[in-house]
């Protein structure tokens, strides 16, 4: 009892920051809940568009990010300045270019401007508190972050009667005003976080894309899913059906957080163990990783069976046909994550061309799958959501594949671990 006392005081900030991650998600959940009770489909759907161009703008990074944090982790100063200064001033720029862009697109064919413009800001305000969120786990001031993240949180939960009062723009404020107070409290309060100089220095670019431009492929080929899948049921069934989509949109959302939070948890030790070949430190941590993620899936799956019928119908019933979408994609979710220690030692060990592979051949197993539902006149939401978890599946079985064929190459040992 007194190691278990122990082990727990010992990885107490650990524990602290899975535990905010989780408050996040239920006011993530609070928040969502509120867009349900309070937006018609319409407005659902123009919400889904601009969270879609957000996941976009999180495309264009290119891998700077993952290089980024890849690098913040193996705790090198001057390399974190110039890597800090070099995002700051791409996400900058990027801003600029897809504003004036979109603005000139406008006048020549005119397009809800509004909208993509709100969709732009929010998605680069939202990058720009990714990176810095990267930064202070890289540069393990977890308890500084389990504390900003517990400020930000509670000033959302404030701010969600401006749905009530405001509707759709009240809803834009809430995705918005979290990540922007963090992004400025961190900058506030830590130094080494802020950019000190405006730096775009094309070789220092290609250095940080070394490590992250892969593992940003995979991401981004992830997100194209999503696009492919979202402008499809926009542009063949409309957006008032987009809508009816979105409570497995905000069950995707929330059965996330805890597989990123995780992943942020191992990733910057794991990454240093592997490189100063610690591979007793590795083993133990994927192990611990795996079965976290397991614990958690079982965990996921009885609560959603018992529980999610009753809570839909007692809060919004009106998006009870959405719990058959949720039962569908929830075997791809589940695979994914489940996939995530295998992502991390092929991130650890760079060998990253199976990541890629993975989810290039499903991505184009969606785009096939949505042409012959098209084509057979069968293209439902159900079906979307069948071919979203397929996807997911996918992907975690041709990762577990590609382990077991490069367990060697990877630990460069005779004794490879049971993950």
């Amino acid at each position: 009892m007194r190691n278990l006392v122990n082990k727990l005081k010992q990885h107490r900030q650990k524990i602290l920051y899975i535990l905010v991650n989780l408050s996040i998600s239920g006011v993530g959940f609070a928040k969502s809940f509120m867009y349900l009770k309070y937006l018609n489909f319409y407005e659902l759907g123009l919400i889904t568009i601009i969270q879609t161009i957000m996941l976009f703008i999180s495309m264009l990074q290119l891998g700077l990010l993952n290089g980024g944090y890849r690098i913040f982790s193996l705790g090198k100063k001057e390399d974190n300045r110039q890597t800090n200064n070099t995002i700051f001033t791409y996400i900058v720029l990027m801003l600029v270019v897809l504003i004036v862009g979109s603005l000139l697109v406008n006048v020549l064919y005119p397009i809800d401007i509004y909208i993509v413009l709100l969709g732009i800001i929010t998605g680069a305000v939202a990058l720009c508190a990714n990176w810095l969120t990267n930064v202070l786990i890289a540069l393990a001031r977890l308890k500084e972050l389990n504390r900003l993240n517990t400020i930000t949180n509670l000033l959302t939960l404030v701010t969600l009667p401006l749905i009530v009062y405001w509707g759709f723009y009240g809803a834009i404020s809430t995705l918005i005003i979290q990540q922007l107070a963090f992004i400025c409290l961190v900058l506030l309060l830590y130094k080494d976080t802020r950019p000190d100089k405006i730096e775009f220095n094309l070789s220092f670019i290609k250095w940080i894309l070394t490590f992250g431009f892969i593992p940003f492929l995979t991401g981004i080929l992830y997100y194209v899913n999503i696009q492919i899948e979202r402008w499809s049921i926009k542009f063949w069934l409309g957006t008032d059906t987009l809508g009816m989509f979105y409570l497995a949109i905000v069950y995707t959302t929330l059965f996330n957080m805890v597989p990123s939070s995780l992943n942020n948890l191992f990733f910057p030790s794991t990454m240093q163990a592997f490189t100063n070949k610690d591979f007793t430190a590795v083993k133990k941590g994927l192990r611990n990783y795996n079965l976290l993620l397991w614990a958690y899936s079982i965990g996921t799956v009885i609560i959603t069976a018992l529980f999610i019928e009753y809570f839909v119908l007692l809060l919004f019933p009106k998006h009870i046909i959405g719990i058959k979408y949720v039962y569908a994609i929830l075997p791809g979710l589940i695979a994914i994550a489940l996939s995530g220690p295998i992502g991390l030692l092929f991130n650890a060990s760079v060998i990253l061309r199976p990541m890629l592979w993975a989810y290039m051949v499903g991505t184009l197993i969606t785009i096939i799958s949505i042409a012959v539902l098209v084509n057979l006149k069968q293209f439902t939401l159900f079906n979307m959501a069948i071919v979203e978890s397929a996807f997911g599946v996918f992907v975690g079985i041709f990762f577990f594949v590609a382990y077991q064929t490069l367990k060697k190459k990877l630990w460069n040992q005779a004794n490879e671990p049971s993950l």
